[in-house]
């Protein structure tokens, strides 16, 4: 039988397979090889980690428009992560607080020589930092309140140099603001398309810099079924501290409204949300006007 302490420090290895659309004019999938360790502290509530990976990653399904090249392109990423998690159940929580964060050096080890006339993704180097903090206060047996505030930078290094299209930040959807559908936030079209607009260009799509924030209350109704209210904030920005986007859009919050229901399975809640958008942004005006949330787990 191994002591406790021998068992606080893990090698950890896997190979994954990402497919998803990264927004409405592409989509994104990515194979990514990863190895590290992580060091566990404090009765495993804290641990350290860090890992090297080598992604591969192709951009397909590009609509018209869209400021991206469909070239495929190599990263190696290089992560340092930390996680101190105080909570009484990390599935279904009622008490306690959880901080994870992120940092990531990421680059192209080939040099990004694609011969594919954008010069601009010759130079994917980058800084990325990302944080969460979450607290969970019983008010009652019965009551929680959930708080969860996040953050996250990315900081490109070297002359023109900038983040890939996988890396840049989304916002919108089940586990962020939820009144808004998936990756909404940041999926911005500047540019008229029917008909088309003469020398516009459409800006990147994502942004390098992201703030949410949420505040939820769960009441348990009856067995495993709880009900909950929320409300969420959330943006997205191309830069950290200029924008190419006006001013009375960069400032906004994006705030929604909502209730659901959850019903807690052996594999986690089981979790249906409707959500409204309260603030009214012009380049979101095709969205619809209320957004249906299903999934598994909770949003933090």
């Amino acid at each position: 039988q191994p002591n406790e302490s021998d068992l606080r420090l893990a090698f950890l290895a896997s190979l994954k397979y990402e497919a998803e659309p990264t927004a409405s004019d592409y989509s994104i999938q990515a194979i990514q090889a990863r190895v590290g360790a992580e060091r566990t502290f404090r009765d495993r509530t804290l641990s350290l980690g860090l890992f090297n990976a080598v992604r591969w990653v192709d951009i397909w399904n590009v609509q018209a428009g869209a400021n991206v090249a469909d070239v495929p392109y190599l990263l190696y990423l290089l992560d340092f992560t930390t996680t101190l998690d105080l909570r009484d159940d990390p599935m279904a929580p009622h008490d306690g607080h959880y901080v994870s964060a992120l940092l990531r050096l990421g680059m192209d080890p080939t040099g990004g020589d694609y011969q594919d006339g954008d010069a601009a993704r010759d130079f994917y180097r980058y800084f990325l930092l990302k944080a969460d903090l979450r607290g969970y206060y019983g008010l009652h047996e019965r009551v929680t309140l959930a708080l969860r505030v996040a953050a996250g930078i990315i900081v490109p290094f070297g002359e023109d140099a900038l983040a890939p299209p996988d890396e840049r930040f989304f916002s919108g959807g089940a586990n962020s603001v939820r009144g808004l559908p998936y990756h909404a936030i940041g999926a911005w079209r500047d540019c008229p398309t029917d008909p088309p607009e003469p020398g516009c260009v459409q800006p990147d799509l994502g942004g390098n810099t992201l703030w949410e924030a949420s505040i939820e209350l769960r009441v348990r109704v009856w067995g495993d079924l709880s009900a909950a209210a929320f409300f969420d904030v959330g943006n997205v920005v191309d830069g950290f501290f200029s924008s190419v986007y006006p001013a009375s859009t960069t400032r906004m919050f994006h705030p929604s409204a909502g209730a659901g229901l959850r019903y807690l399975t052996a594999v986690g809640p089981v979790r249906f949300d409707v959500g409204v958008p309260i603030q009214t942004d012009p380049r979101l005006d095709s969205l619809p006007s209320v957004a249906f949330q299903l999934t598994l787990g909770e949003a933090f």
